[in-house]
């Protein structure tokens, strides 16, 4: 199986956001910490949706985690993830049961929108 590089974009539109202020929308302060925070809670929410996972989807979890930590530390707008990675996120946007609103349908465009698919 071919294990190629997906590549996610991290800059996430937040113009029109409801209840965020102008510093918050600021690219330098937020885009990457607010897309790779809401990420993170939707595979957090489809984890505990699923009572757990299992030590395979733990693994990519775990990678997933730790790339979008370093993108934001490093002030990377695109991260790289392997194939397997890239599609238990998908998979976890896919499954997690979530309350629709304008900041997800925008991590979820980024999701969709990954390159190499």
């Amino acid at each position: 199986m071919e294990n190629k590089v997906k590549k996610l974009s991290l800059r996430i539109d937040l113009a029109g956001i409801a209840g965020m202020d102008e510093e918050q929308k600021k690219p330098d302060f937020s885009q990457r910490a607010i897309a790779a925070n809401i990420i993170k809670n939707v595979m957090n929410t489809y984890a505990q949706g699923r009572h757990g996972l299992s030590q395979a989807d733990r693994k990519k979890f775990y990678n997933v985690f730790d790339t979008l930590d370093k993108a934001v530390a490093d002030k990377q707008d695109e991260v790289e993830l392997a194939s397997e990675a890239a599609g238990f996120l998908r998979q976890c946007f896919r499954e997690a049961t979530l309350v629709p609103n304008e900041i997800l349908r925008r991590a979820e465009a980024l999701v969709d929108g990954m390159q190499g698919f």
